[in-house]
């Protein structure tokens, strides 16, 4: 007979071996066995406890306690109840000790099955926790395939990603081989495997890539006070500084649009407009209907409406094509923006 130790140093080695909690092999055991036990006693509502310890099984009916017991397969009375809780009030559920059968060759083989899948499925489960706790980080794939969805895979590492249909950009499309720079927005289990579920057309992205391609955003001298992306391949960045010396449009932008314009090839073409923040509202939507040029801007807090008055050949600027600079300019600014 084994030491109890013995039983302990097991199911450690084994949950090392996987990457899991030792909970995560007993949960995995009690499951197998539960099952395997209700289809040799036809019984339900059974469940199984693995004492690490030991390496023995406590078996458990759960009962629901009641004043009249219609059902005794599936109820237990309240005198009963209270002899295995003195607290057991009525309706409430009760465990109570089952006799563990010889559950034999058969049943001992669908133990192991649901062992193995039980475990796999919770392995999965804390491979993708794992995997999400890098949300919003921008990762490095390499383009490996593309579905009849139209979502692409993605090797990162060890790790595979899928780039859903819907989080790529209008009109984007990879390469085999091709590398590019995603935000990571959530994990899942895909083809029976954990992976990274990415994204081309979060904000994120773009707020990485300013970090990555402007020290002073990174360093903080220049701050970014909005941003806001469209999949049709638009977007709109507000910055502001608290350095009197320092342009944050101009230092955004680069010597010769050098900076935005590394940007402007990662995001496959989008067109980007940085602007000036400012604290007044007039000021800032004036800023967000860029290129187009605003006359003047009336705003009421009140209903957060704003009024704009602009040449009539600055309309079409202002609306943009199907209305998209328009309404990036009110996501940016926070503000229903009207044209007079």
């Amino acid at each position: 007979m084994k030491k109890k130790h013995d039983f302990r140093e097991m199911i450690e080695d084994a949950a090392r071996e996987r990457g899991v909690a030792p909970a995560v092999i007993t949960s995995a055991i009690e499951a197998g066995v539960s099952l395997a036990v209700q289809k040799k006693t036809h019984r339900g509502n059974l469940r199984a406890q693995f004492d690490l310890e030991s390496g023995a099984f406590s078996l458990w009916q759960v009962k629901t306690a009641k004043q009249t017991v219609i059902d005794p397969e599936m109820e237990i009375t309240m005198e009963e109840a209270r002899k295995l809780d003195a607290l057991a009030v009525a309706g409430m559920d009760v465990a109570v000790p089952f006799q563990f059968p010889e559950i034999g060759r058969l049943a001992a083989t669908t133990t192991r099955k649901v062992m193995q899948k039980t475990l796999k499925e919770m392995e999965n489960e804390h491979k993708v926790a794992e995997l999400a706790k890098d949300t919003g980080k921008m990762v490095i794939g390499t383009v490996i395939g593309k579905n009849d969805k139209e979502d692409y895979l993605l090797k990162m590492g060890d790790a595979l990603a899928t780039l859903p249909r819907e989080e790529q950009a209008f009109r984007e499309s990879f390469n085999n081989g091709e590398v590019v720079k995603v935000i990571v927005i959530g994990a899942d289990v895909g083809g029976g495997e954990p992976l990274y579920i990415v994204s081309r057309t979060h904000p994120l992205l773009l707020r990485h890539l300013l970090a990555r391609e402007v020290p002073e955003v990174a360093d903080g001298t220049v701050v970014i006070k909005a941003l806001v992306r469209d999949t049709a391949g638009r977007a709109k960045v507000a910055v502001d500084t608290a350095n009197p010396d320092v342009d944050p449009v101009g230092t955004c932008i680069g010597p010769a649009g050098a900076r935005v314009q590394n940007i402007i090839r990662e995001l496959k073409g989008e067109n980007i407009d940085i602007i000036r923040w400012s604290d007044n509202p007039e000021k800032l939507i004036a800023e967000a209907l860029k290129p187009a040029k605003v006359k003047s801007v009336k705003c009421s807090l009140k209903t957060s409406q704003a009024w704009v008055s602009l040449e009539p050949d600055q309309q079409p600027l202002a609306v943009g094509k199907k209305g998209l600079n328009i309404r990036l300019a009110s996501r940016l600014t926070h503000w229903s923006i009207n044209i007079l």
